[in-house]
């Protein structure tokens, strides 16, 4: 589990990256909601994946030979309202190469979530991406595949803690108690949403479909 330092530094390397469009994600939920017009993240935390292939592999995608990835799953909380909370979700996977091969990459997604006051937490947050065009849109994607991992994958116990974590409120809260419960599974479960079903990762951490 990445400690909120970790999280909050890999926010603002996002921040800079215009691919990602974390500054543009943030800009059209504090117009459509309201919020805090900074690139603030009150807290955050992040769940990280690592795995290194016994012999290298060629990336089908990319034609890259590829000793080894990296998952990363990371959550934020945005400055809101008294009446609703605002999640940021930003999925990454990055690949390197076998010895003397061309440079590493980095593929990310960057998610938010709403939660309003009565429409049941967490659970019943609606999720958002940005279209091209700069709208926000609902979408169905990063945390849902990461809630149903957990339920599927790791456990009654885990499953369980679901219930008990939400009252913290704060998304990096609710995370990080989770990964406590759940362990090595809910950093599997990370790694298995920032896949999205790749064939070079989903061989180790399973499909989640975002």
């Amino acid at each position: 589990m990445l400690t909120q330092e970790s999280a909050q530094n890999h926010f603002d390397l996002l921040r800079a990256d215009q691919e990602v469009r974390l500054h543009e994600l943030q800009h059209a939920l504090s117009t459509q909601y309201a919020t805090s017009s900074s690139d603030e993240i009150a807290s955050a935390v992040g769940l990280e994946y690592s795995a290194q292939f016994e012999r290298a592999v060629r990336d089908r995608e990319t034609g890259l030979s590829v000793a080894r990835y990296t998952a990363r799953l990371v959550f934020g909380e945005a400055p809101s309202t008294d009446d609703q909370r605002i999640g940021l979700m930003a999925a990454t996977i990055a690949t390197y190469p076998a010895a003397g091969a061309a440079a590493s990459t980095e593929e990310t997604v960057a998610r938010a979530l709403v939660q309003r006051a009565g429409d049941g937490g967490w659970l019943g947050a609606d999720e958002y991406e940005l279209d091209p065009s700069g709208d926000l849109i609902a979408v169905r994607g990063l945390w849902d595949a990461f809630r149903n991992c957990l339920g599927s994958s790791c456990g009654g116990t885990c499953l369980g803690a679901l219930g008990s974590c939400l009252p913290l409120g704060a998304l990096p809260a609710v995370v990080a108690c989770l990964a406590a419960t759940c362990g090595l599974c809910a950093a599997k479960c990370a790694a298995c949403v920032a896949c999205d079903c790749g064939w070079l990762c989903s061989v180790v951490t399973g499909c989640c479909h975002t």
